[in-house]
C-alpha cells in the first residue's frame, strides 16, 4: 500500500461527491487498520459505502411514497438499524457523519420527500 492519500472521490458526479469530505475521513479511519473493518468492504469503500445507505434509504418505498410526510422518519429508520448492527465495527463516528451528510445533501433532494428531512442516528 502507498504511503500517499487521495481522494477516492475525485471523478464522482457533482451530487455524489457532495459529502467528498466526510467520505474521504471515513476512509482515512478505514485504511488505519483495514482487519479491523470486516464491516465493510474496504477495497470499494467509496463506491460501496454510498450504494449501501441509498438502497436502505431508497428500501422504505416499500412501505410508503417518499411524498408521505413520514417517508423521511422510515427512510432514517431503515439506514441507522442496518448499521447499528455494526456498532461494534470500526470507524462509527466518521461513517456516521458520512452517512448523515449524504442523506441530508444528496438522497432527500432525489425524492419528492416533504422537507425538512434531516438524518440522524
Amino acid at each position: 500500500m502507498s504511503d500517499s492519500i487521495f481522494s477516492p472521490l475525485e471523478d464522482k458526479p457533482k451530487g455524489e461527491a457532495e459529502c467528498v469530505e466526510e467520505l474521504n475521513a471515513a476512509w482515512a479511519c478505514l485504511m488505519i487498520d483495514p482487519s479491523e473493518c470486516p464491516c465493510f468492504e474496504v477495497a470499494s469503500f467509496s463506491d460501496s459505502f454510498p450504494k449501501e445507505i441509498r438502497k436502505q434509504f431508497y428500501s422504505a418505498q416499500a412501505w410508503l411514497p417518499a411524498t408521505d410526510a413520514y417517508f423521511c422518519e422510515v427512510a432514517n429508520q431503515r439506514v441507522c438499524q442496518h448499521y447499528d448492527i455494526m456498532q461494534s465495527c470500526c470507524c462509527t463516528e466518521s461513517t456516521a457523519i458520512y452517512r448523515e451528510c449524504y442523506i441530508n445533501k444528496v438522497l432527500v433532494w432525489e425524492l419528492p420527500i416533504p422537507k425538512p428531512c434531516e438524518a440522524s442516528c
